[in-house]
């Protein structure tokens, strides 16, 4: 009798088929798989047409596309795919997606269908339950591109309109009370769909800075880094933006017909308003415009924006300061306190540079240079962990540095994730495929 050979490795299967949404808010799976042995190799089994989801993932060496329209039919496969390598594990959660007629009784009791998918993987999590996207530098510069055609001096809200399944309340009208209460902040609406939206033209005759962008799904992400709002009306999308990919500070609305499982995880948050009703939906654009109000567009993205170098390469500039107190930074604007945070780092005494990251920090939380800087400060005196936190941090705010990609590199270098090191550095040279630094840290990674 033929046995099948055992790999030297660890070997992962996971198997959920469909449903955008579905299979993102599975991929933490794979992060912690890897986070606990970066040398197994993780299989993940899909539906083709929902395989997109899945591109450019860190964690998954391998995607198997399946065809079939009806999910069932997949499902009905598992046996079949469980037996066809020795798997040290097949990871099948789906079932978990059964239990929608429950789902009132289980929001009763304080259990979400993120906590039911944790328990149904069985593992130790230590990473964070967070779906992962990570898009490519051409992805990225795809959606700049598209936003930057449109008006830049004004907030741009992004708005998902398509879907299929039986989730929302979303119709016209609610399209119509958002055109409404918030043209007094003029702001952009996109209207991201596959198809244009049948009532465009209506809301066009009430309003004419809307538009419609049938951009690629995953590109989403991107858009809604750049946006100042976000109004969602499936799970789909809505799990996107709470991805790894993307800013967590962007006030949104999340329109459902009831228990709405994508927002589950946020339902405390202050920046997350989750209505079930147009009388809901009614106080949630007028906080959502407070929201927008009180913080101002960004700037225009351009594609030559200017990118700095922070500790990729050896420094070379020699300090010439003096000690300087907390009360005397502080007095200081940004561009005066980071050259001489910069000199504190660049001498050795990361103590008085951290100070003044941090101090920059308080002034504005998304400030890349002080998030990316800290991290790597953090990482010099050996916090591992907080100095992951920090540069993947800085990456929602920036992902086209390649020095913040190197810098995490070096941090999983440093854990032992090799894995997810040549995933660092491969992104970073993809960036900029002159980075000496990055290429001989890769080739002594192989």
């Amino acid at each position: 009798m033929m046995t099948k050979p055992v790999a030297a490795f660890a070997q992962y299967a996971i198997a959920v088929f469909h449903n955008l949404g579905d299979i993102l808010l599975c991929t933490p799976i794979a992060r912690q798989l890897k986070a606990s042995d970066p040398d197994c190799f993780i299989t993940w089994y899909c539906a083709e047409r929902y395989a997109l989801v899945l591109d450019n993932n860190p964690y998954i060496d391998e995607v198997i596309a399946l065809q079939a329209e009806d999910p069932l039919l997949l499902d009905a496969r598992i046996p079949q795919l469980a037996a066809e390598r020795v798997w040290t594990r097949f990871f099948s959660p789906a079932p978990y997606m059964n239990i929608y007629a429950s789902l009132p009784r289980i929001v009763e009791a304080g259990i979400t269908l993120l906590d039911l998918v944790r328990d149904a993987a069985g593992l130790q999590w230590i990473v964070p339950f967070m779906p992962v996207m990570r898009l490519t530098a051409a992805e990225v510069q795809t959606a700049r591109d598209y936003r930057n055609t449109l008006p830049v001096d004004a907030p741009m809200i992004l708005v998902e309109t398509e879907y299929d399944a039986d989730q929302s309340i979303w119709d016209a009208n609610f399209a119509v009370m958002l055109i409404d209460a918030l043209r007094g902040i003029n702001p952009v609406f996109v209207f991201t769909a596959k198809n244009r939206p049948a009532y465009l033209d209506q809301l066009l005759e009430r309003y004419d800075r809307i538009y419609w962008c049938d951009l690629p799904f995953r590109l989403n992400a991107e858009l809604f880094n750049l946006g100042s709002g976000f109004v969602g009306v499936s799970s789909g999308i809505s799990t996107l933006t709470y991805s790894t990919w993307c800013r967590d500070n962007i006030p949104r609305i999340e329109v459902s017909r009831g228990a709405h499982w994508s927002g589950f995880q946020h339902q405390n948050s202050r920046l997350l308003a989750v209505c079930h009703t147009p009388e809901h939906y009614s106080d949630a654009l007028k906080w959502l415009g407070g929201c927008i109000e009180r913080v101002p567009p960004g700037p225009r993205i351009d594609a030559t924006e200017e990118v700095i170098e922070h500790l990729a390469e050896p420094l070379k500039v020699e300090p010439d300061i003096s000690v300087l107190g907390e009360a005397q930074t502080r007095k200081l604007s940004r561009d005066q306190a980071l050259p001489i945070a910069l000199q504190y780092h660049q001498s050795g005494q990361l103590e008085q540079a951290e100070r003044i990251y941090r101090e920059l920090l308080e002034v504005s939380a998304l400030d890349f240079v002080a998030l990316h800087l800290l991290g790597v400060a953090r990482f010099q005196q050996g916090d591992l962990a907080l100095a992951e936190q920090l540069l993947l941090k800085a990456l929602t705010v920036n992902n086209l540095t390649p020095e913040a990609h190197y810098n995490l590199a070096n941090v999983y270098v440093a854990q032992g994730r090799i894995i997810e090191a040549r995933a660092c550095l491969v992104h970073t040279l993809t960036l900029n495929p002159e980075f000496s630094l990055a290429q001989q840290k890769l080739l002594a990674l192989d």
